[in-house]
């Protein structure tokens, strides 16, 4: 048995945000490990803020413990708070006693984006003699200058930075969800780290909630269903992306494909989701004079597996920026796979779909080639959408499920 932390500012429960990855690693870990999880109390990504309340011991049933601490409240993710709190989660993780923790812990974990926290867990497994690993699930800075333009020689960015490297040359070994990470560390530092490609996993406990009650209890669902029953009725195949709508998933792409495909009649195309981008991708839409192509708004986490099951194809891009060369793990893609529907996957990186040889994976960033693999997944007869179809569910629930992920991650940081 080892005593392990998990450390992830962002991270929540099911109860306060959604159970994401930290928690359920955690979860399954305990069952062989002393496990606990340290994240903030408030971040603007939770929908119940008063669920992870201040403190250090919160248990919600599971047989972990949370520890909560307090930081400023913000709403934005471009707020000055926010890297304030940055700040304040760093200081706090260095005053953490074994008190607070519950044991003395041999494994430390830091999971990214925010980069300021892992001088306070570089403190803690100082002090407690412990190993210390950092999970990239996100390369900071280098996504910040690729995708928002920030200037290198930013101040922050430059910080960053030294964090960064810092991070790769006190680690005791890396977890990361990007396959190819390796070959970036190498760019920022000279020192060979233990590796372990983590991808972002399944939790089939919580997908199994979904049934015909809470579906007739939700309107946003009961709509969409009904939607796509009526197109599919008329001869139309529905091709859907169920997720938020940032710049990051290169929706523009999703409707540019629909405007492409507007004299084929057969397809249809959905975005069910809220972000950002809904307005631009609505008015977009408008601006073509599109009806091959419906808007709705996002539905309950437990209930996305309704959607994804009930639609003939789903979509998921990303833009074609070097920073992906290292590796993707979308979040939406285990739940795409384990739904069993056919996969449109765009990128320039490994994708899960290659590895698993299931469905489609686009290599290029151009709408013509998603209509194209459209119509080429509406040709695939009925044994060989079966065939697809079993090997990407089975691919899932043998690599993906968390319980196998935490089994992969004990077993590196017992080695390593």
């Amino acid at each position: 048995m080892q005593n392990i932390l998990i450390i992830n500012q962002y991270a929540s429960t099911p109860f306060s945000g959604y159970g994401g990855r930290s928690f359920y690693l955690v979860s399954e870990l305990a069952k062989k490990h002393e496990s606990c999880l340290v994240l903030a109390n408030h971040t603007h990504l939770l929908r119940n803020v008063s669920e992870q309340n201040s403190g250090v011991e919160h248990n919600f049933g599971f047989p972990f413990r949370i520890i909560a601490i307090k930081v400023l409240k913000t709403r934005s993710s471009r707020s000055f708070v926010r890297i304030i709190n940055w700040m304040l989660f760093m200081v706090k993780l260095c005053l953490l006693s074994e008190s607070n923790i519950g044991f003395r812990p041999t494994k430390i974990i830091y999971s990214s984006p925010s980069l300021i926290g892992y001088v306070g867990a570089y403190v803690l497994s100082r002090r407690y003699k412990s190993k210390l690993y950092f999970e990239v699930r996100d390369i900071w800075p280098l996504t910040i200058v690729s995708i928002s333009g920030q200037y290198g020689k930013n101040i922050l960015v430059r910080l960053m930075q030294k964090i960064e490297k810092f991070a790769y040359e006190t680690c005791d070994g890396l977890v990361s969800s990007l396959s190819s990470l390796p070959e970036h560390v190498a760019k920022v530092s000279r020192i060979k780290l233990p590796f372990l490609f983590l991808p972002n996993g399944i939790q089939l406990v919580e997908k199994n909630r979904s049934s015909q009650t809470k579906l007739v209890r939700s309107k946003e669902v009961r709509n969409i269903l009904s939607r796509v029953l009526e197109l599919q009725k008329h001869g139309r195949k529905v091709v859907c992306y169920c997720g938020g709508l940032a710049p990051a998933n290169a929706m523009e792409l999703f409707v540019e494909a629909a405007s492409v495909a507007e004299k084929e009649q057969h397809i249809f195309w959905l975005v069910v989701g809220d972000g950002p981008e809904k307005d631009k991708l609505e008015t977009l839409s408008q601006n073509h004079l599109l009806k091959n192509i419906e808007f709705f708004p996002s539905v309950e986490k437990e209930d996305v597996p309704l959607v994804l099951a009930a639609v003939d194809v789903l979509f998921l891009a990303h833009h074609f920026l070097d920073l992906y060369s290292y590796g993707v793990s979308p979040m939406k893609l285990p739940e795409y796979l384990v739904s069993g529907t056919p996969i449109i996957h765009v990128t320039n990186s490994l994708s899960l779909l290659k590895l698993f040889k299931c469905w489609l994976v686009v290599p290029v960033f151009e709408a013509k080639a998603i209509v194209a693999a459209v119509c080429q997944i509406c040709d695939m007869d009925d044994i060989e959408l079966q065939r697809h179809s079993d090997t990407a569910v089975q691919s899932a629930k043998s690599f993906l499920l968390y319980e196998n992920l935490a089994n992969e991650l004990g077993e590196f940081v017992r080695l390593n």
